[in-house]
């Protein structure tokens, strides 16, 4: 996942290539393909990256950080999920790839989230633990009204979350 914002397309080519000849080909041998991608921590996707994401064999990718307006108004029209068209100059060339927005960035719900100070979540314990997972099913199947297809990513966590076991007592 490069940043975006200074990376030159040269460079994203570059680290896509390392990663393809310097870490799965020797696990994986050379007719591997990775089909689906996660950028979801750069500040922005620039206009070249459905373009790099598709010639470079992805189906489908993940992103993140994009406007609370724009996500708010795909939210509305059930768009977190479309076809994003890349660089359609380039002749003979398919630039288009499954886009899926994370709907409210990279973390768990309120609900579930108890390592935050100031926030009213309870620590998980035997006698909630079904009422907890009963609450995080309805918030999933809320947020699934977003996207126009069944498929439906939730993250749980954030940044630096879910470092302190002893909070949680089943």
């Amino acid at each position: 996942m490069q940043d975006e914002a200074v990376t030159t397309h040269y460079a994203q080519v570059r680290q896509m290539q390392v990663g393809n000849t310097e870490v799965l080909q020797p696990f994986f041998g050379d007719d591997f393909r990775v089909k689906h991608g996660w950028q979801i921590d750069p500040f922005g996707q620039g206009t070249w990256s459905p373009t790099l994401m598709a010639l470079s064999g992805f189906d489908a990718w993940v992103i993140n950080r994009i406007g609370d307006l724009e996500r708010d108004a795909l939210k509305a029209e059930r768009g977190l999920q479309f076809l994003w068209k890349g660089n359609e100059d380039l002749p003979d060339v398919d630039s288009q790839v499954l886009t899926h927005v994370l709907d409210t960035h990279y973390n768990a719900t309120a609900l579930l989230d108890w390592e935050t100070p100031g926030n009213a979540a309870p620590p998980v314990t035997p006698a909630n633990v079904q009422a907890l997972a009963e609450a995080y099913v309805a918030e999933v199947i809320r947020r699934s009204k977003w996207y126009r297809y069944p498929a439906l990513l939730a993250p749980f966590g954030d940044d630096f979350r879910f470092q302190n076991l002893s909070l949680i007592h089943i």
